[in-house]
């Protein structure tokens, strides 16, 4: 479930830089350290301004802020018009599940 969740949220951050950006590049990196997940997606497309963010559902992003509150998590943008953006997002591991070999 928790896998799920933040596999959506990646793909809604993927598909605003396909449909948004205009970018040659881009980059998701995924990090676990001391129980939390941490998401940095990052690309050189044309950016935005972020005093829209509120206004423009269309992007996605007021639905990923809700599911990264949902995951008790926070959630950082940085943007501006012609500089690409990155985005920063911090989850807490809730759900982290150990398997145990059973021998």
């Amino acid at each position: 479930n928790f896998e799920i969740k933040i596999y959506n949220i990646i793909q809604e951050f993927v598909n605003n830089i396909l449909k948004h950006s205009k970018a040659n590049y881009a980059l998701i990196e995924l990090k676990e350290d001391n129980n939390k997940l941490f998401i940095v997606i990052s690309d050189d497309g044309v950016g935005f301004d972020k005093t829209n963010i509120k206004t423009k559902s269309g992007l996605g992003l007021n639905q990923i802020e809700a599911r990264v509150r949902i995951l008790k998590g926070k959630f950082n943008i940085n943007s501006s018009k012609d500089n690409g953006t990155t985005i920063y997002v911090e989850i807490p591991v809730i759900d982290k599940e150990i398997i145990a070999n059973h021998v």
